[in-house]
């Protein structure tokens, strides 16, 4: 799935940092096992809109986070079967499945340069090389023609669900944070942090990737 870097700004461009996620299962489903990754009023996403198209409001606040991980080591010690999860709050979306794309930026070796982005959207689970662009904010920041690697979503790697008790892990009540009076909708996704490994350990980045690893 080609992509120019007029479409990229197009969509949804994260930058995460994660360190020493605690392990647990994954369930792209339920609630259980994520931890909060962007949570507080400053990635608060009530008033924010940029893109003006449906699926592209990232939504959060104080209580409500706009962003999870989930890092399930399979209960073994290699890293092998290990697999690397987000979730994303969306406040705006119209349809019944995600009508626009999510992309994660990856900072792995601690330079302030992404070296990696995950995207979901179109049917598929994308992982892209970062590109040649200096690649230190949105405005910089662009990606290879082409995925590295593909995933087609599936039950097992993809989820998209309306916000409910069921599976919001800060449940309180509120379906709603945003003034659209449209429920929220969670969109989660796997990858394997194999092919994440094999990846930034390429001759591109040289880096050695574990699950204490620091990305940011």
């Amino acid at each position: 799935m080609p992509i120019s870097r007029f479409r990229l700004l197009c969509v949804l461009i994260f930058y995460i940092g994660i360190s020493q996620v605690h392990a647990a299962p994954t369930d792209l489903v339920g609630s259980s096992g994520w931890s909060a990754l962007l949570k507080g009023i400053k990635f608060d996403g009530l008033s924010d809109t940029q893109a003006n198209k449906a699926g592209t409001e990232i939504i959060g606040d104080a209580t409500h986070p706009s962003m999870y991980v989930n890092y399930d080591d399979q209960g073994t010690t290699t890293v092998s079967d290990d697999i690397l999860s987000f979730r994303i709050r969306i406040g705006d979306e119209t349809k019944t499945t995600h009508s626009s794309y999510i992309f994660v930026g990856v900072e792995a070796n601690g330079d302030g340069i992404m070296d990696a982005f995950f995207s979901a959207g179109g049917g598929e689970i994308n992982l892209w090389d970062a590109g040649t662009d200096s690649n230190t904010s949105p405005s910089t920041t662009d990606l290879s023609n082409s995925a590295c690697i593909t995933y087609p979503q599936n039950a097992s790697n993809y989820n998209f669900a309306p916000v409910m008790a069921a599976n919001d892990p800060d449940w309180d009540g509120t379906n709603d944070l945003g003034p659209d009076s449209k429920t929220d909708v969670f969109v989660s996704f796997s990858i394997l942090a194999t092919d994440l490994d094999a990846f930034l350990a390429g001759p591109a980045q040289g880096i050695t990737f574990t699950p204490k690893s620091n990305l940011a």
